[in-house]
């Protein structure tokens, strides 16, 4: 997902950008099923995002974000498909098992699993907004 934004604020690494309203820039932003005042994926909050610098920004600067689409996907699977899936999992696996505690208690480790493997994932693999251009603020005109 592509979105244009302006930087509001410069950290020591990191910027803080206002996403500007009606700037999709891809197709698949434009076909997504959510609107973008409720959807998360690529702000923090409804119309900001704090994103990493890797080249030189100033305040005011007009930039360009991307967020991989393909990242983002596998990240929500991961977080909220892979313990249900665990879940279920753990209850067909223990079906036959007469102990109540021993099976939820392996129900309960088999989330466990889940939650650490989505752990790891973030740690590893994050789906990070980037800045891919920058358009420098144009200075006021004086009259």
């Amino acid at each position: 997902m592509k979105r244009i934004g302006i930087v509001k604020k410069t950290l020591t690494n990191k910027a803080w950008v206002q996403i500007l309203e009606d700037t999709n820039v891809d197709d698949i932003a434009t076909e997504s099923s959510c609107s973008c005042s409720t959807c998360a994926g690529c702000h923090t909050q409804k119309d900001h995002c704090l994103v990493d610098l890797d080249r030189p920004v100033n305040e005011g600067d007009k930039v360009e974000l991307y967020l991989e689409t393909n990242k983002l996907y596998l990240t929500a699977f991961i977080a909220f498909i892979l313990p249900v899936v665990a879940l279920i999992g753990g209850l067909w696996l223990t079906r036959d098992i007469e102990n109540t505690l021993f099976k939820w208690g392996m129900v309960g480790l088999f989330l466990a699993i889940s939650f650490f493997i989505a752990y790891i994932f973030d740690k590893k693999n994050k789906a990070k907004v980037k800045i891919t251009n920058v358009w420098k603020k144009e200075k006021e005109k004086e009259e």
